[in-house]
């Protein structure tokens, strides 16, 4: 065991908070009201406050406070990883409001789910499609338990995650590190944590049976248009790829499409042609587990440096060196497919056809198959087809 988590906590619960003492007040004492504490400590940080939040902190008992006298960005994570003693940290933004049986509902995911490194709440005002419409305040715990028992048990493998609330496992994190001070604009650093978290083969999932209040970037917000574009040339120097490149979120006209499937199979096999960095791949491996299916996920890429973002999730890859084309011709000469997706336009309807079972479905982007298919669906820019 690490020498710095030695005492028997289950979960250190992280809390930091620059001014702003109202909704930081609102965020602890929805913890404290919602959480059984017994198996946590409470770890409170408060960077650079002209406000009240320090004297603040030290009213509450049975908790670790550090305080900095200036805002120290990225560090903060740094510290907080250093200081917990828990097996998972949760990670609770001072813009937010936590919800009865949270932590245990994040908490069951992470204990079900052998490569999970993280679980996080749905919460409005939360991009990366990670949000649905607020509900009113008064009306919170009854909406909450609600949503929980209406959805239990869906969570959501995805690509990248914006964790306003999150739990982590720290052993896993232990392996990769936590939030990176290179982005000291405060933008992307999830996303530098979500690439590293996949190219390790760890999963961080949305757990949309959970929900929690957000407030919507009350502390980061004033400064984030301005530093946006700094923090994305940041990750891009980081990793020679942009944090917005191909496959980096799902589109929500790509779901809608899933619907209109009708695939008998118990048994299916999906092949992923382009996709990126892969949330698109995630979410139709999600929704087939949702119908109950047995998927088997094979993938191609021309851009070997997407590669390590899938392959982790798929039991075969191959790298289109000679070009996407004539890749799915060689690659998968002997293998059949029940479903194709494809984020790359002007591949041709001939070569798909031949790699699909009878009445398999391509899901594409921008592409226009109408001599070997038969259009099954159109949203905006993805249309599916169906093999005639």
């Amino acid at each position: 065991m690490n020498p710095r988590r030695t005492e028997p906590k289950k979960v250190t619960i992280f809390i930091p908070a620059c001014n702003h003492l109202d909704y930081t007040k609102q965020c602890v004492e929805s913890v404290l009201r919602h959480t059984d504490l017994r198996a946590c400590e409470l770890l409170l940080l408060d960077h650079g406050s002209q406000d009240e939040t320090a004297a603040y902190f030290h009213t509450i008992p049975n908790t670790k406070v550090i305080r900095f006298r200036e805002n120290v960005g990225m560090l903060m994570f740094s510290v907080a990883f250093r200081a917990c003693c828990g097996r998972y940290l949760a990670f609770v933004s001072n813009d937010t409001i936590v919800t009865e049986g949270w932590l245990s509902h994040l908490l069951d995911c992470l204990e079900r789910e052998e490569k999970a490194l993280s679980a996080t709440p749905v919460t409005p005002f939360t991009s990366n499609c990670q949000g649905i419409a607020p509900c009113p305040l008064e009306g919170l715990e009854d909406f909450a338990k609600e949503f929980h028992e209406k959805r239990k048990g869906n969570w959501r493998h995805r690509a990248r995650i914006m964790p306003v609330i999150g739990v982590y496992d720290v052993a896993k994190l232990d392996t990769m590190g936590f939030g990176d001070r290179w982005f000291q604009t405060m933008e992307f650093w999830d996303d530098d944590v979500s690439l590293r978290a996949r190219r390790k083969g760890f999963q961080q999932f949305l757990c949309t049976d959970v929900y929690c209040h957000h407030f919507g970037s009350v502390t980061g917000g004033a400064a984030w248009g301005k530093t946006l574009a700094a923090g994305r040339e940041l990750f891009l120097q980081k990793h020679g790829v942009d944090a917005w490149g191909q496959g980096f979120c799902r589109s929500e006209d790509m779901i809608a499409l899933l619907l209109e499937m009708k695939l008998p199979e118990t048994s299916i096999s999906f092949l992923a042609v382009d996709c990126g960095f892969g949330d698109s791949i995630f979410e139709v491996q999600n929704y087939l587990k949702e119908q109950r299916k047995q998927v088997q996920t094979y993938a191609l890429s021309e851009v070997e440096g997407y590669r390590g973002d899938v392959f982790p999730f798929v039991q075969g890859w191959h790298t289109a060196v000679e070009g996407t084309a004539a890749a799915l011709t060689n690659a998968f000469a002997e293998r059949r497919f029940s479903l194709i997706l494809t984020e790359k336009s002007g591949l041709s309807g001939e070569i798909l056809a031949e790699r699909l079972l009878p009445g398999g479905y391509v899901l594409a982007m921008d592409s226009d198959l109408t001599k070997y298919f038969r259009l099954a669906g159109r949203k905006g820019h993805w249309s599916l087809w169906q093999k005639m």
